[in-house]
């Protein structure tokens, strides 16, 4: 079975986000991506998905996991995007 972690605009979590607009884009909330970017590959993850993500934050963290990272809406800087 391939588990695919997903963070950033969560739909799901959209109310507790402030809406349904980019994640990241506050120094706090991009080192809080990173740490569940990190969490998410230790937890045994085969690749993650970034939800409306900024590029720089979304390229830092493709940068640093070993797993696969694409990207939905904004970033170009993961392994993919749609």
């Amino acid at each position: 079975m391939v588990v695919c972690g997903h963070i950033g605009l969560t739909p799901q979590s959209s109310g507790q986000l402030g809406g349904h607009k980019a994640q990241g884009r506050t120094a706090e909330s991009a080192q809080d991506l990173v740490e569940d970017a990190l969490a998410i590959e230790s937890a045994g993850a085969q690749l993650l998905l970034l939800e409306a993500v900024p590029p720089e934050v979304a390229g830092f963290i493709a940068r640093r996991l070993v797993i696969p990272v694409y990207s939905i809406a904004q970033a170009r800087s993961a392994t993919g995007s749609c």
